[in-house]
């Protein structure tokens, strides 16, 4: 701009974050010194050596590591049954959570970079100390692989995982007999598996270009638009500077003339009295994420709420549930009753697999009545599985009591009390900032954003750390609360993690629960520390984009997942601290609902439910 010849600011550089001088006019001089040209040139040098540096930083020295991590605990982490096969999903596992883990870390990484701020945005002002790294790419590149590991590698892997490892169904021949049918073989599993997620893949692709060609546009309030915001907003998703704004007066949209550049950068006032605001298009990247966000918050909003609760409740109540020294005489009651809970299990899995062969071996009426009979199936099964763990922990117990009594360590437990302390701390911080920031309008406190800004006068480094922890405590928020419902409602899998004991199917469910709800705590954090976050490329985004898209700007706009969070954790509170024990399905129940399914071929019961060997 200087060999253009074009007003540039003056050698006395005005406050970051500022636009004007504090008397109201305009930083821009007609020219200034050679001098101040070649200070700001060495400043730009150094600012883009700057970010050449952790560019790759972040690609020899990060990713490599977390890699490593990942590696290490499924290594670990593994069941020995799946420790020589199941390759390919064992490379996707580990490339979900690095993606994950890149998303968690980019979100202090944009804070810290501040390439929203007026000075680095444009090439003018005081950007010495911009790192220029280009986090706009950055985030699209995380979120559309992310979309891509939760819609497409994820699921084909739990479906050709499962389909390969159901023995029941899997086998099953036309007649329902199992005896001597044979097995299906692992390319077998894989093509029922594609052939599943190609429906998947289809439907969404319809939805998401009826989407895409029909509401792809944000309307932006032109009084929200003021200062660098707009003209940020339009040159990173691709609006040319002659872009029209539109205004809203009586219902009818009138169509303004091209603002000038400046105009856009110093929010100049263009009103007339009437409602503004900066329509514009949106890119197919922007809207991947948004739809993705709108869908990932419908499970962050109820597992997200919950786990919020459970986490430090659970972590509390695993101090004062503890194994506690037992005598002989109760060592040995305690034994037999394990034994009995054992020989009662197995014997309701014997029948739930011989009612399973003999109701998928009969005919249905049509697809209403095989979803119905399967959904009660999936809860039966999901009582046994919550009844098995419960029971496996116990068994643990009983051993730390009696027969490994030399690794029972009371401070583990010690160690539990005290992170439960520390997640009830961040569990209350994060309602609290979510209700005094975000659903009160205007905010009665910034709350937790003074807290990381004040970092900023005196080590920043302390308010990245502490902005990276209140995210990652989100994701593991969400894990905590998935699990629990799954405890408590039946209505999914458990899918536990557990050191040298945890299944194939469970590594990828989880994976792709933190895909999921990657984009809803990313969106979270850009809302909730706004004021911290406000000039990172990731607020751009969900701030000034998806926050006004039109398909989905009722729900941001109204902070319906904002409240069902906060309902859902205060519910969850008190259901929980009333109940706090996981108690095991009723067996005798689950034995009285076996065998009474409808053989649709013969209009009756089940020849199974007049011989039930129960």
């Amino acid at each position: 701009k200087a060999e253009q010849g074009e007003g540039l600011l003056q050698t006395e550089r005005a406050p970051r974050r500022q636009g004007r001088q504090e008397d109201g006019s305009s930083l821009v001089p007609d020219a200034r010194s050679s001098e101040a040209t070649m200070a700001d040139d060495d400043g730009q040098d150094a600012g883009g050596f700057l970010g050449i540096l952790l560019t790759l930083l972040l690609i020899g020295v990060v990713i490599p590591l977390l890699l490593f991590v990942n590696v290490y605990v499924m290594v670990k982490w593994q069941h020995p049954e799946d420790a020589s096969q199941w390759v390919f999903p064992k490379v996707v596992v580990v490339g979900g959570a690095t993606i994950v883990e890149l998303i968690v870390l980019g979100l202090p990484l944009d804070v810290a970079n501040g390439s929203g701020l007026i000075d680095c945005a444009y090439d003018f002002g005081d950007d010495t100390t911009c790192p220029r790294l280009d986090m706009l790419t950055y985030w699209y590149c995380l979120f559309l692989l992310a979309a891509i590991w939760a819609l497409v590698l994820v699921p084909t892997c739990v479906l050709a995982y499962e389909d390969a490892e159901d023995e029941d169904v899997g086998a099953l021949t036309a007649s329902g007999s199992s005896a001597n049918a044979p097995q299906r073989t692992r390319a077998a599993s894989w093509r029922a598996a594609m052939r599943g997620e190609a429906t998947v893949i289809l439907f969404f692709g319809l939805v998401f270009g009826c989407m895409f060609g029909l509401l792809n546009e944000f309307r932006v309030p032109y009084d929200e638009a003021r200062g660098d915001a707009l003209n940020a907003t339009a040159r990173a998703f691709g609006v040319s500077e002659n872009g029209s704004l539109t205004s809203s007066n009586g219902g009818i949209l009138a169509t303004m003339g091209p603002v000038t550049d400046d105009e856009l950068r110093w929010g100049a006032s263009v009103d007339d009295g009437s409602e503004r605001t900066a329509k514009m298009p949106t890119t197919f990247f922007v809207y991947l994420t948004a739809l993705m966000s709108f869908l990932g918050f419908f499970f962050f909003a109820l597992w997200g709420g919950i786990g919020l609760a459970a986490l430090p409740i659970d972590l509390c109540m695993s101090y004062f549930l503890r194994p506690v020294p037992l005598s002989g005489t109760e060592i040995a009651e305690f034994k037999l009753q394990l034994q009995s809970r054992a020989a009662e299990l197995v014997d309701v899995g014997k029948s739930l697999k011989t009612e399973r062969r003999e109701y998928y071996g009969a005919a249905t009426p049509g697809w209403w009545a095989a979803r119905k009979r399967d959904a009660g199936d999936r809860v039966k099964l999901n009582k046994l599985k919550q009844m098995v763990y419960l029971l496996e922990t116990d068994v643990q117990d009983y051993a730390l009591l009696s027969t490994n009594r030399d690794k029972y360590d009371p401070l583990v437990y010690v160690a539990n009390l005290a992170l439960g302390i520390v997640a009830a701390g961040h569990s209350v911080l994060w309602l609290l900032q979510i209700i005094l920031y975000v659903l009160v309008d205007p905010p009665v406190s910034s709350f937790m954003n003074a807290y990381l800004l004040q970092f900023d006068t005196w080590f920043p480094v302390f308010g990245v750390v502490a902005f990276l922890a209140f995210a990652a405590y989100l994701q593991l928020a969400v894990m905590k609360g998935c699990f629990k419902f799954g405890m408590r409602c039946f209505l999914i899998d458990l899918h536990p993690m557990q050191y040298n004991a945890t299944y194939m199917n469970a590594f990828l469910f989880n994976t792709a629960l933190f895909l999921v709800c990657s984009f809803p705590v990313a969106y979270l954090l850009t809302t909730a520390f706004n004021e911290y976050a406000q000039y990172t490329d990731i607020a751009t985004i969900f701030r000034g984009v998806i926050r006004y898209l039109r398909a989905f700007s009722v729900f941001f706009d109204e902070k319906v997942f904002e409240y069902a969070i906060v309902g859902v954790a205060g519910v969850s509170a008190v259901y929980l601290l009333l109940s706090p024990r996981d108690e095991p399905a009723s067996a005798a129940k689950l034995k009285a609902s076996l065998g009474r399914y409808q053989d649709f071929s013969t209009g009756g019961e089940s020849r199974y439910a007049t011989h039930n060997v129960l």
